[in-house]
């Protein structure tokens, strides 16, 4: 009698045991949730939002500039782009924008937060366009009746990119030449002065531009020679 007492109260005293820590593991996993909603409310909602320019050349750059609800918020921000169509572009850590090829392109700005604001992020989409290459004039602008001069042009393009350069005279003017429209070898046939213009043709990247040069042809001076005869 006494052996089936004691058995009936070691199970007792187990089952009360289970009963307080199944009730003391959910009471500290409530407190735990409770601190953890607790400590969320406690930061504040990240506003932000891309200021800077939403449209930009080819070859262009920019600083990206992001508004901030709360300006004391310290924490870094990152920046990532993915390409749409054509457009290709490529950000660093410090938020300068540079634009390599045109279409469109997603920027996105995030904030990871701190102690006392949550994370946020925001996205803009950027156009870039063709870029508008200035062209010029590397050679000399005098040569004289005879003689051959190969007109050369400089472009900022990128890449080789901004399509083939071609080459005609435009403007005679008092004097006389030929070009080859592809390679620019220019052939001085009278003194004078002619007008060069170089066209690129432009691609897919870059808009056609062209260049006016300037050519001034002087005469040929004759070569005398006296023979004495004997």
């Amino acid at each position: 009698m006494k052996k089936c007492f004691l058995n009936w109260f070691f199970r007792v005293a187990c089952l009360c045991l289970s009963i307080s820590l199944v009730y003391a593991d959910g009471n500290a996993a409530h407190v735990a949730a409770d601190e953890s909603v607790n400590a969320s409310k406690k930061r504040n909602k990240q506003l932000l939002k891309i200021a800077s320019a939403n449209v930009m050349d080819v070859d262009g750059s920019l600083k990206v500039t992001v508004n901030k609800r709360y300006k004391e918020d310290a924490s870094l921000l990152s920046y990532s782009i993915i390409d749409i169509d054509t457009g290709a572009a490529f950000v660093d850590a410090e938020g300068l924008l540079v634009a390599i090829s045109s279409g469109m392109i997603l920027l996105t700005a995030t904030s990871a937060g701190d102690a006392n604001y949550l994370p946020a992020s925001t996205s803009q989409l950027i156009t870039i366009r063709k870029g508008k290459p200035k062209l010029s004039v590397a050679s000399s602008n005098k040569v004289t009746v005879a003689d051959s001069l190969h007109v050369t042009v400089n472009s900022p393009t990128t890449y080789e990119r901004g399509g083939a350069v071609n080459f005609k005279i435009v403007d005679a003017g008092s004097g006389s030449a030929t070009i080859d429209p592809h390679t620019g070898l220019l052939v001085a046939k009278a003194a004078g002065q002619i007008t060069v213009m170089a066209t690129s043709s432009g691609d897919s990247d870059y808009e056609s531009s062209n260049v006016l040069h300037v050519v001034e042809i002087a005469q040929r001076k004759p070569s005398l020679k006296i023979i004495v005869n004997d």
